[in-house]
Order: C-alpha cells, then structure tokens, then sequence
C-alpha cells in the first residue's frame, strides 16, 4: 500500500481530481457496511493505524506535492483548472496533519484563506478540529466570527465540530444543540449537526458508554414534536442496532423501547420504531 501511494505521489502525470480520490481512504461508515457485525473499535483503531503509518513513510512525499501546488495556488481566485490541483494538496494536507510537526501548516493555511477561498479554509479547519489544541479553539471561533451572519456557512461550522473524533465531541454537539447558531426548528441546522453526528461520527456517536445513543433519543423525542418526517430521518442510526455488538445492541434497543413509550409519537417515527424491533 505504501508502495502504490509513493508511486501514485512521484508520477505527477496523472489527473488531479481522479489522484485525490485514489489516496482517499473510505469512510469508517462504508467500511462498516462491508461486515456482518460492524465493529466501531476495530474499524476506527486499524483505520488510524493505517492513516498515521501512510503519512509517516511518505513524509516527504506528501510535503512535497503540497508544497508545491499550495505555492503555485496562493492567493490566486478561483479557477476551474485549480479545483483538482486544489483537492490533491488538501489531501496532502489531511496526512501531513496527522504528525506534530506539521501542525502549524493547518494553523497557516487557515490564516492565510480565511475569506479567500473557502475550500481551503474548510480543509484546514478540518484536519485542526480532530487535534486537541489552543490554536484549534482560535480557529474555530475566528471561523464563527467571519461568517456569523451566513447561515450555509455557519451549517459548515456545526457541521465539522460534529464529525471530529476527539473524545469531547459529544459534550461539544450537546452544547452547539444550545448555541444561538443552532435552531431546532431549522432542517438545515439539525442535519448539519445532529444528522452529522448520528450518521457520520461512528467513533463518537457509537460509544461503549451508549450516551450517543441516549443524546439522539432525546433530540428525537423533541423532534417529534417539531417535525416528524426529520424526526424520523435523525432516528435511522438507532434503527440499524442488529448490525453491532450484543452491547452496543442493548444500548440501542433500549432507546427505541423509550421512545415507543411516547403517547404521542408520529405515525411516521412509530412505524419506523416498530419495524426495527421486529
């Protein structure tokens, strides 16, 4: 593998667009998919494992692709001829990133694209929100402060706080859910932060002690109430139970048994409860 990523890296005749989905590694969703029982631990460890041992050996490699094309595309507006280039050396970024002594090219790409091009501001943001640090916190709230008065931008905002994969994230999301960016009554906002918690975060929204599980029945027993059809896309997570562990199993069983205890609960949610305990 590391082979055929330095290969990849060193024959700069390729087409930039395609070269960054080739160093892409899947989700820890889809690999979860490929199993009969999926296993949130396993997965999310080996993954990492596999990520870090990458961006270690090709040190160099990733470096120098980034380097390059950063420098070529500083400052310049956008261009449709830029959008691979520009994909690649974020993809480059994301690896780099994983090893300390390259923290500070996040911190600077930050800087230096905040309000000049958004790809690059969120690729930066990105890679900063999974390391636990001062200058992740600056970045966060500098990001807020720019763009507080654009609510698409601001979904951005919720949504890669929702998707990290420190330890914090789920007390992070509990307190986004009482930020004044964040409305309940918005589809927007609750799919950009419940539904990227439920759906895309498995490290965090699945963990041992089940209180993801608990955070998302409580949103949806408040959604219920708000707006069924949403209520029950949010729910979907839960409903899927059968495919993990025998504890992760009870954990998530019990939340569906705790919302079937709602007298008013919507056709649409019940149907959906039912049809998963069967």
């Amino acid at each position: 593998l590391i082979d055929c990523f330095k290969y990849l890296l060193t024959n700069d005749d390729h087409d930039y667009l395609l070269l960054s989905e080739m160093l892409a590694f899947p989700s820890e969703k889809y690999i979860g998919e490929q199993a009969q029982v999926i296993d949130i631990d396993g997965i999310h460890a080996v993954r990492e494992f596999l990520l870090r041992s990458l961006a270690e050996s090709l040190e160099k490699e990733w470096l120098q692709v980034y380097i390059k094309h950063h420098t070529t595309l500083l400052n310049k507006k956008f261009a449709i001829e830029h959008v691979g280039m520009r994909q690649l050396k974020n993809r480059c970024l994301s690896f780099l990133m994983l090893l300390p002594q390259h923290f500070n090219l996040g911190v600077k790409q930050f800087e230096q694209s905040l309000a000049v091009n958004m790809t690059d501001t969120q690729a930066a943001l990105m890679a900063l929100t999974n390391i636990d640090s001062p200058q992740r916190e600056q970045a966060l709230d500098k990001f807020y402060q720019h763009f507080i008065n654009d609510p698409l931008v601001m979904d951005k905002w919720l949504s890669i706080q929702a998707i990290s994969n420190l330890p914090k994230t789920l007390s992070e999301v509990k307190a986004l859910y009482q930020h004044s960016a964040f409305d309940i009554k918005n589809p927007n906002k609750v799919y950009a932060l419940i539904g990227t918690f439920g759906h895309r975060n498995h490290i965090n929204f699945h963990a041992a002690s089940g209180e993801g599980y608990v955070f998302l029945r409580e949103v949806v027993s408040v959604l219920n109430t708000l707006n069924p059809q949403i209520a029950a896309r949010m729910a979907n997570p839960l409903t899927s139970w059968k495919r993990y562990d025998k504890e992760r199993q009870g954990l998530m069983r019990a939340q569906l048994e705790l919302l079937l205890k709602d007298t008013k609960l919507s056709p649409d949610l019940y149907e959906l409860i039912t049809k998963s305990l069967e």
